[in-house]
């Protein structure tokens, strides 16, 4: 059975609010799926904006999902420049300004290549 797949620049993060965060991998990156470069773990972390993200409060003031948090480790042996890759298994939160966080779903963009 195949493991979690790992995920490349093809990929996207979603908020639970219909919001979507682009990936993309630093730099020059050695490993590959297809013509996808690898994500690495650190690269997903921090401040990037989910566009469409349609979070409101009680009073129905938006807040959209601004920045993400990875509570997990990556994978286990498979890394890029040191740094374990991003697998869709991974557990991603998205956060917005009031604070709140909530679970981001991780789409690989790709279904070749697994890892632990």
């Amino acid at each position: 059975m195949a493991g979690p797949l790992v995920v490349v620049d093809a990929g996207d993060l979603t908020c639970t609010h219909t919001g979507k965060r682009s990936l993309t991998a630093p730099g020059t990156v050695k490993l590959t799926v297809g013509s996808s470069p690898a994500i690495p773990l650190t690269s997903v972390a921090g401040d990037a904006a989910y566009a469409d993200c349609i979070f409101k409060d009680t009073n129905g003031v938006g807040h959209p999902c601004k920045s993400t948090t990875v509570t997990s480790k990556g994978a286990k042996k498979l890394t890029v420049g040191g740094t374990p890759v991003l697998l869709d298994s991974d557990a991603v939160n998205s956060v917005n300004d009031v604070p709140a966080t909530f679970p981001a779903t991780v789409h690989p963009g790709q279904s070749k290549l697994s890892a632990s």
